[in-house]
């Protein structure tokens, strides 16, 4: 499904570069100290994959490219495993992970080697949530679900590290815990739920001190990942918090729009009021239908998107959802488990309820492959982004072509780069390309501007012109006034 899109946008773009030359810069040595829970380093365990991968590829976007289509994979048998231990079904499970795995969400993730944050942040996700599920099944006081119970916390805590948006598990644990666990059969009983056998007799002590050493470890890194967070962005930021329910509220119509296979920033329903009934329908029906589930799905997929949907002007985001729409596959497997359930609690025959719910979730995997092949292929959002990697590239090669071998020790100035993947940060780029370039790279849009430029070593910089077609070496002529806004610059 994502494969063959892989060699059509193998380049770098955006800002893969600005981590690209953040490793080369730390001489791509892991970042050990980050790892420390009181440590405010931004993203350590995605940096530190950045710096493994340009140790084993190099700037080999289509190599980068290729391992996130694998962790994709990954994430999705992960994700099915889950939901198979939660359901006790296969087919349901595996209808649940197909919109996870082939939703447009996965595109980025896929496709851009910055979102390897999202990717790695997910792997832990998935793998802190499969030993909460799978340990559910182990007897009580057996030392493999004691394992399962404590690994869930390193999993989680690197999930954070990975991408601060990962803090969201910890509440959902405790939601998990209500409405799954010992320690929420009181809850369901108030409520009228018949609560499973024997889970009232049972002590839940040991699923609070649980509760309790995972919200500690939690909060210690939510606090250090607000410090980071507060220095990196003000009150201008497009990552700054706008706390407007209008806001948030045409953000999840914007996310809802994605199930649509028609993300734009206009949403898919255009009113807040109809947004605000889709979101309270599937809450609705957990409660109608009894579905566990499904509720716990449709809290996942809110509390994932909720701090995102408040981001100020920057909803607009394809990987956010990422995370997000496991919760929106834990809802349909619950779903499909409870008809397959009710089809064989109403007709005697196993293999009819079976094959009903088989059926219906092959139809679910069919839909979700086949409109994700045809948004690939129609949509306008992938044409646009082969369209920049082509771009990049063509520029990238340009400046091969020009300055094969930079001299060490040396200064880069390019004058007029074309519009491009560039435009986002064209030194970071640059000193992507040529890490020769230990005095910098810099980027001006006239030869005037390029003219004020102060090198640090005169002799050793070298200035790029783009003059349409290809880029040529020039050599500004600085001037002792140069205020009449002409090009007063010679070329060689």
């Amino acid at each position: 499904m994502w494969g063959p899109h892989l060699a059509a946008s193998a380049e770098f773009w955006f800002d893969d570069w600005l981590h690209i030359r953040k490793a080369y810069q730390s001489n791509l040595s892991f970042d050990w100290a980050g790892y420390l829970p009181w440590s405010s380093s931004h993203r350590p365990l995605g940096h530190d994959a950045f710096a493994a991968a340009l140790s084993l590829f190099g700037t080999n976007a289509l190599a980068f490219h290729r391992v996130q289509w694998l962790l994709h994979g990954l994430n999705a048998a992960l994700c099915a495993l889950a939901l198979c231990g939660w359901t006790g079904r296969r087919w349901p499970a595996l209808a649940g992970a197909a919109v996870f795995a082939f939703g447009p969400a996965a595109f980025y993730p896929v496709q851009w080697s910055a979102i390897c944050f999202d990717l790695l942040s997910v792997t832990f996700l998935l793998l802190a949530l499969n030993a909460l599920v799978w340990s559910r099944r182990l007897p009580e006081g057996t030392r493999a679900r004691a394992v399962l119970w404590w690994s869930v916390l390193p999993a989680a805590y690197l999930a954070a590290k990975a991408k601060e948006s990962a803090l969201v598990f910890g509440p959902m644990c405790a939601l998990c815990l209500l409405l799954f666990g010992h320690s929420g059969a009181w809850l369901r009983a108030k409520l009228g739920k018949h609560a499973d056998a024997g889970e009232r007799d049972r002590a839940p002590k040991g699923e609070w001190l649980w509760l309790g050493a995972m919200a500690a470890w939690m909060l210690v890194v939510a606090l250090c990942t607000h410090v980071t967070a507060r220095e990196a962005a003000g009150p201008d930021d497009p990552y700054a918090m706008a706390f407007e329910p209008a806001v948030a509220l045409h953000s999840f119509d914007y996310f809802l729009s994605l199930f649509a296979w028609h993300p734009n920033s206009e949403g898919l329903f255009g009113s807040n009021a109809l947004t605000l009934v889709v979101l309270l329908a599937p809450l609705a029906a957990a409660f109608a239908l009894r579905n566990r589930l499904l509720g716990f799905g449709w809290a996942w997929y809110v509390a994932f998107l909720l701090p995102l949907a408040f981001l100020k002007n920057h909803y607009a985001q394809l990987n956010y959802p990422y995370p997000a729409t496991i919760g929106a596959g834990a809802a349909l497997a619950g779903l499909l488990a409870q008809a397959q359930d009710r089809i064989e609690a109403r007709y005697p025959r196993e293999h009819l309820a079976r094959a009903a719910v088989s059926g219906l979730s092959i139809v679910v995997l069919m839909a979700a492959s086949i409109g994700t092949s045809l948004w690939l292929r129609e949509g306008q959002l992938p044409r646009d982004h082969v369209a920049l990697m082509r771009s990049g590239q063509a520029v990238r090669q340009g400046l091969e072509a020009a300055v094969p071998k930079p001299a060490p020790f040396s200064e880069l100035v390019v004058v007029a780069p074309p519009p491009s993947a560039l435009d986002q940060d064209a030194s970071a780029c640059i000193q992507g390309f040529y890490r020769e370039f230990t005095l910098g790279a810099m980027v001006y849009r006239t030869l005037d501007e390029a003219a004020r430029h102060q090198p640090a070593a005169p002799e050793r910089t070298q200035y790029l012109f783009w003059n349409g077609q290809r880029f040529v070496q020039v050599r500004p002529v600085r001037t002792p006034a140069n205020t009449s806004g002409k090009d007063q610059s010679g070329s060689n």
